[in-house]
């Protein structure tokens, strides 16, 4: 017999554990609570057979702003875990259509999930018909080599004034872009600054740009770079992040959906794992009046990523550093 529960009281040390049984290292209970209970509490569904956990999925909500200036309610399908004994049974899809439900329930217009190309949610979510936007995964091997670069970065100290700046040049790069919304500086500072994970550092070139580095034992991760989008100018500032990263014996590894950083990631030797955003509609109403489309419904989800629909939600502008 297949249950499903949503936010069952008690479950929180359960789920936890079953991530870490599917993800061996997925993280502790200050991870989860970075995750799920930072800003508004995440959904908790889960499934259970026979009154044994099987599966489970997180919802969590941010603002997705549009090229307009408008933004509607999004809901993001994360944290998902399926127990082995219980694969290959179709719980996945259940829990795509378990979260649509819930997600417009919580007046959200679009449900969203970051997978990469390799993934089974991946064929799931594209199989249910979503949409999907290209990003890339990117990262140094063992065999990757320093590069020359003109670029330097030096630290700075975490201030008011620093984290002001950065929100601006966030906020003027992304304004015609699909992105999260971030409503002021401190919400800003919250997301990409104040994480569980490992030491973040500010750095800043003498052009002005900015980058965030949150550095693992074994891991810089480059959560943010606010820098030039020439392909050249891209290419030398991610050089200086690899050396960085290869000195000290580490990877470097970045998230974007910036066709221009993947290029110049590749030129400096990076490798790429494929990737998207999919994107499903929960409330096409709300998502119609947001886009500026009036008493029509798009064909598909499919629709929301191509530039020549009127239902085209623009570029997309995600970093490392939002997808949490």
């Amino acid at each position: 017999m297949l249950t499903t529960l949503i936010n069952p009281p008690g479950i929180e040390d359960d789920y936890l554990r079953c991530l870490n049984t599917c993800f061996p290292g997925w993280g502790d209970r200050r991870t989860f609570d970075w995750y799920f209970k930072r800003t508004s509490p995440a959904d908790l569904i889960i499934f259970q057979k026979n009154v044994r956990m099987a599966s489970g999925s997180a919802l969590t909500y941010r603002r997705l702003m549009l090229p307009n200036g408008k933004f509607v309610k999004a809901a993001i399908m994360t944290g998902s875990w399926t127990l082995p004994d219980f694969r290959r049974q179709g719980l996945f899809s259940m829990t795509i259509d378990e979260s649509l439900k819930l997600a417009a329930k919580r007046g959200a217009a679009l449900l969203l999930a970051f997978v990469t190309e390799d993934n089974a949610s991946f064929r799931r979510l594209a199989s249910a018909g979503a949409g999907l936007l290209r990003t890339w995964y990117l990262f140094s091997t063992k065999d990757t080599l320093q590069v020359e670069t003109t670029k330097r970065f030096h630290h700075v100290n975490k201030g008011e004034r620093v984290v002001q700046s950065m929100w601006d040049l966030f906020e003027h790069n992304n304004q015609s872009f699909c992105r999260f919304g971030y409503a002021d500086a401190a919400e800003f500072e919250a997301q990409f600054l104040c994480r569980p994970f490992g030491t973040t550092e500010i750095l800043r070139n003498d052009d002005g740009w900015f980058g965030i580095r949150e550095i693992k034992e074994t891991v810089e991760q480059l959560q943010l770079l606010l820098a030039s989008g020439a392909v050249g100018s891209l290419r030398a500032q991610l050089g200086w992040f690899l050396n960085h990263a290869l000195r000290n014996r580490r990877q470097l590894f970045m998230f974007s959906s910036n066709e221009r950083v993947a290029k110049a990631a590749a030129e400096i030797g990076l490798k790429n794992k494929a990737g998207y955003l999919t994107v499903l509609i929960a409330d096409s109403v709300q998502l119609g009046d947001a886009i500026g489309v009036f008493g029509d419904t798009p064909l598909s989800p499919r629709a929301l990523t191509q530039p020549e629909t009127p239902w085209f939600l623009g570029r997309l502008s995600m970093a490392g550093g939002d997808r949490a």
